[in-house]
């Protein structure tokens, strides 16, 4: 039972012993394997109870063991995001219990009703479920119910914006979970503290939360449980975070164990973020794997969702990086709620590429592909705005990541109406500054931008040398080469290495920029625009390129670099212009 779920206390039925089994939903429910699966788990778990036969014999009325089983079917429901059953389950299972006295069933009954009560959005009867069961928990000298008890408490206390009431409830949740021996209260109590520091912002507390759980988790047997593997997951996130990469693609492994499939999609969507970062090639069979999971648990299609059209942009694929993000967007609103805040960062991503295709469409003086992104990226920008304004965050206010996000998104619609607002991506940047520094990187590349179109060249380089830094520290390739193409097209002196801003080779680093663009099919006025010079002065690339290359005119010359491999294997959309 420490690997698979918690067993009850024996119910003596005549001559039968019953042990009810808390199952783990990854183990048992998830293994299912959908909706008919859990019907399946549902039936024959609420039958048995249910015969007129099937009554301990210390309770006469009947009805002990079909309120039992109804809570810990609640149990597992809630784990399987089904949340109205969960609360019709704990509803039925508080009325089969009489209230006065209480009684160590009823208490623990109350406990879940209101757990399932705050899920289901009906907080005018969660604080009174949750102030009865911790009544009665007391009275009753029940250290783990009132544990229980305590942690639904914290949660009201944040949805009501109290988040140090809500962190000292669940530190002494977790204390007296310790004292009971109750390791599923202790590890929800645990995680629900983590989680009340990283929305908060505070990432380094909630690390130091996160590895002590993790460790508890591991050291007991419950690397897989509910909460041990919501623990590991939110550690691998808040590690990438930080900034401690390495350290969080450790966490996403679990050598020497065999866990569950839906665990490995869970952690493998999770280290997505480091191995896109990096451009790993593993990225995008990871990303197409997890597609087929999505229906397993919605958080999959929220991390591989988004993280997909994030690489896809990368790879310079704009429209396919459009297409991921709102299928993401679409499939996650639909199965948790319209509103969800995840939506904020699957639009920000969205509107990122949308912002790309508008850049180029503007090159092209393509009005109507113009005009089609607009209409894309409005609905984009409306959708970010209202999942800020009408979303409900498990803290009550929304946290520094959620803003920082849209204004990431408002940042991205100002480049895509045109031309990037220096002020917006400084908004972005402030933002995340509280503890993100790949995210500061990023926004420091765009603000980079977008100043060097308004002539701060100064402040662009500074802004150049600053994401440069992190990008190598972190081994993030695609932002690294990102700045890089960015500091050879504006002639920036920003500290980069020689090799950098001037490669050797048989075309200069600017020849070598106008080439990415030839091969494109852009004319000398839209190389001119891309890179911060005057046509004339394109023209001279372009002759100086077609005489060094021996080429009778554009076309040849491209054909030409092709071959000697002077046109990045990539692609030279990625190099002149990042799609990132």
């Amino acid at each position: 039972t420490a690997q698979w779920g918690f067993a009850s206390s024996p119910v003596i039925h005549g001559d039968r012993i019953i042990l009810q089994v808390d199952v783990q939903k990854d183990s048992f429910l998830g293994a299912l394997r959908g909706p008919a699966g859990e019907e399946a788990y549902e039936r024959a778990a609420l039958e048995p109870a249910d015969r007129p036969g099937a009554r301990p014999v210390y309770d006469e009325a009947g009805s002990v063991l079909a309120a039992t089983t109804r809570r810990k079917l609640a149990l597992h429901l809630l784990a399987a995001d089904r949340a109205e059953d969960a609360f019709a389950a704990t509803s039925e299972s508080v009325e089969m219990l009489p209230a006065d006295p209480p009684t160590e069933d009823w208490v623990w009954a109350a406990a879940t009703h209101a757990r399932a009560a705050i899920n289901v959005d009906r907080f005018e009867v969660a604080p009174h479920w949750a102030r009865c069961a911790l009544d009665g928990a007391r009275e009753l000298g029940m250290a783990d119910a009132e544990a229980d008890a305590l942690a639904s408490l914290a949660l009201l206390a944040a949805l009501d914006g109290d988040s140090a009431g809500a962190q000292a409830r669940l530190a002494q949740a977790r204390d007296r979970a310790i004292e009971s021996g109750d390791l599923h209260v202790e590890l929800r109590a645990r995680h629900n503290l983590a989680g009340s520091y990283y929305y908060a912002g505070d990432v380094t507390s909630a690390l130091a939360v996160i590895d002590a759980g993790v460790e508890r988790a591991v050291s007991t047997g419950l690397t897989f449980s509910s909460y041990g593997l919501e623990l590991r997951v939110l550690q691998v996130i808040a590690r990438y975070v930080a900034g401690d990469w390495d350290g969080a693609l450790e966490a996403a492994e679990l050598a020497g164990d065999r866990p569950p499939d839906s665990v490995v999609a869970r952690l493998a969507a999770a280290s997505l973020y480091i191995e896109v970062g990096r451009g790993l090639p593993t990225a995008l069979d990871r990303v197409r794997q997890l597609r087929g999971s999505w229906h397993q648990d919605t958080s999959l299609a929220l991390y591989s969702g988004g993280c997909g059209a994030d690489l896809l942009r990368w790879q310079g694929d704009l429209t396919g990086a459009v297409a991921a993000a709102q299928a993401a967007l679409s499939y996650v609103t639909a199965r948790w709620e319209q509103w969800s805040l995840g939506g904020i960062w699957l639009s920000a991503i969205g509107l990122a590429a949308l912002a790309d295709q508008a850049e180029a469409a503007r090159l092209r003086g393509d009005e109507a592909e113009l005009a089609t992104v607009s209409a894309q990226g409005r609905e984009l920008i409306e959708r970010a705005r209202t999942t800020a304004e009408r979303g409900r965050p498990l803290s009550g206010t929304m946290g520094p990541e959620g803003w920082a996000w849209l204004a990431v998104a408002e940042a991205e619609w100002s480049r895509l109406c045109g031309p990037s607002d220096p002020d917006k991506w400084r908004a972005a940047l402030d933002l995340f500054g509280y503890g993100y520094p790949y995210e500061e990187a990023r926004c420091r590349w765009r603000l980079a931008e977008a100043l060097l179109a308004a002539d701060a060249r100064e402040e662009a380089a500074e802004q150049v040398a600053l994401a440069h830094r992190t990008a190598v520290a972190f081994g993030a390739r695609p932002l690294r080469e990102a700045v890089e193409a960015l500091a050879r097209r504006g002639r920036l002196d920003a500290g980069l290495p020689a090799a950098v801003r001037a490669p050797q080779s048989l075309l200069t680093a600017r020849e070598k920029d106008v080439l990415a663009l030839l091969a494109r099919g852009q004319t000398n006025r839209q190389i001119g625009r891309t890179l911060f010079i005057s046509e004339k002065t394109a023209s001279v690339h372009v002759s100086n390129i077609l005489g060094k290359l021996h080429a009778s005119g554009r076309t040849e010359a491209v054909a030409i670099a092709h071959r000697r491999g002077l046109v990045p294997a990539g692609g030279p959309e990625r190099e002149s212009r990042p799609a990132g």
